[in-house]
């Protein structure tokens, strides 16, 4: 079994049914449910009703409801991901200017860090 995210497709509430069966037939008591269990189950409830999920798998209602709630929170595939500031390593040309005629040319070469947001920012906010 396999950790799913919420993007990928999910086995039919039978499959996950099958699954539980063979878990809970195996010797040894007092041990937990399997992390891949709990997340199919969850997964489940995307498509089906907690109620209906629970009863179907025999787990407790407010444990599965938590994980669900954990499963929608996760980030897509898809989620937008900050990368911070990609500056080239060669050279970069930035000009601005204000409508009182005021402007600002800043020309940058280099694999340093320059700090252009705050330039930017202090040529906006001194213009006010």
């Amino acid at each position: 079994m396999q950790n799913l995210s919420p993007s990928e497709p999910c086995p039919s509430l039978e499959q996950i049914q099958e699954q539980f069966e063979t878990w809970r037939k195996q010797p040894r008591r007092g041990r937990k449910i399997p992390e891949e269990l709990w997340d199919a189950a969850a997964r489940l409830c995307l498509r089906h009703s907690l109620l209906k999920v629970s009863r179907a798998l025999r787990l407790d209602y407010n444990e599965l409801k938590e994980r669900v709630q954990r499963i929608r929170q996760r980030p897509s595939a898809g989620s937008f991901v900050e990368l911070g500031s990609l500056l080239p390593t060669t050279e970069m040309v930035v000009d601005c200017e204000d409508g009182s005629g005021r402007r600002l040319h800043i020309q940058y070469r280099g694999a340093h860090q320059a700090d252009v947001p705050g330039l930017l920012k202090a040529f906006w906010e001194t213009g006010r």
